[in-house]
């Protein structure tokens, strides 16, 4: 009886190898797979598809709440406009052996530099209202920059790697020796939203993260 419970056990675990990927976030699918045919299905070199995103967040304590978006501080493109960060594809990878097999593929996906603005960051604008103190958030002059990745198809980065599915986002914190974030999204109505506990207070913080197809140009 050991001996053929040893072989079932094994039979399974080989057979989960060739299993699909679990969706954990199945919602994501429609949405971002819809993102991935828009950078496959537009290949013209004169107008290059890109995704343009913001984020905003909000920590459980109230702490602060912060926004990002492309523009980096100093650079003015349009006065008074939201400028979206530009997300450029990355397109999924086939790791094949030197016989052709192939051992795993690479998730595509969207990646991008933002500025971001805290509104813990105060500052006192010229129109002061009479307050003669910091009392405005989001402190232009204050700002970090993030690099931010969103996966759009399933794949693995590695061998022994956990298998990533669509909505998972990366964070990078730039301006704090790159720290590196991760969670796993959902996607509705149109948005990527999220939450993570970041260190070192481990508060949990929500994102919501917008995402429209967009071209940037190129004059040949």
């Amino acid at each position: 009886m050991k001996r053929i419970a040893k072989y079932i056990f094994c039979f399974v675990a080989l057979a989960g190898l060739s299993m699909p990927f679990p969706a954990a976030a199945q919602s994501c699918d429609t949405m971002l797979g819809s993102f991935n045919n828009f950078f496959l299905t537009n290949t013209d070199p004169a107008a290059v598809p890109v995704l343009d995103s913001t984020i905003v967040t909000n920590r459980a304590d109230g702490a602060y709440a912060s926004y990002s978006e492309g523009a980096p501080n100093g650079i003015i493109t349009g006065s008074g406009t939201v400028q979206p960060a530009e997300l450029h594809y990355h397109p999924a990878q086939q790791v094949r052996t030197w016989n052709g097999f192939v051992l795993w593929t690479t998730p595509a996906y969207a990646e991008g530099t933002m500025s971001s603005y805290f509104s813990d960051r105060r500052y006192q604008p010229q129109n002061n209202k009479g307050f003669f103190y910091s009392w405005a958030p989001f402190n232009s002059d204050n700002v970090d920059q993030i690099t931010v990745r969103i996966y759009l198809t399933q794949g693995q980065l590695g061998w022994f790697s956990a298998p990533i599915n669509p909505g998972e986002v990366s964070i990078v914190l730039n301006s704090w020796g790159n720290t590196q974030l991760s969670f796993q999204g959902s996607c509705q109505n149109g948005l990527l939203t999220g939450y993570l506990q970041s260190p070192p207070t481990n508060v949990w913080t929500a994102f919501v993260i917008s995402l429209t197809e967009s071209f940037d140009f190129h004059i040949q």
